[in-house]
């Protein structure tokens, strides 16, 4: 074969392989996300916390984490729309777009929700 044929090959297959890692990470990141939307309704109270907390962490530098706790902020369970009420306001700033979700969330008939948005969503 041609050695600029193999060559290419090689740096073709290196860069699909390095591909498919990416689009996998990405996945695996939006199951997590999912996942950790689900343990905020858990009735255990340190899975809640541990998901809360770990979805601020991620809530830096993930996009998809905001959208989905606006969408946990709508959600039958009080505790999930609680919980999603608290890690948007840690994540703070980058949250901005959750303020009309939030806005509705001090309509919300369940305490909790509207308390831990007035505490932990200062601005």
């Amino acid at each position: 074969m041609n050695r600029h044929i193999v060559t290419f090959l090689n740096f073709f297959s290196f860069f699909l392989l390095f591909f498919l890692i990416v689009v996998e990470c990405e996945a695996q990141e939006q199951r997590k996300i999912r996942k950790l939307i689900e343990q905020l309704g858990d009735a255990d109270s340190w899975v809640r916390d541990n998901a809360t907390k770990s979805l601020v962490e991620i809530g830096t530098r993930v996009e998809e984490v905001v959208p989905a706790l606006i969408k946990a902020l709508k959600v039958q369970n009080s505790e999930v729309r609680g919980n999603a009420a608290s890690a948007l306001g840690e994540i703070g700033e980058p949250s901005k777009e959750a303020v009309p979700a939030l806005v509705q969330a001090l309509k919300d008939p369940e305490p909790v929700v509207f308390f831990l948005r007035f505490l932990l969503f200062p601005w």
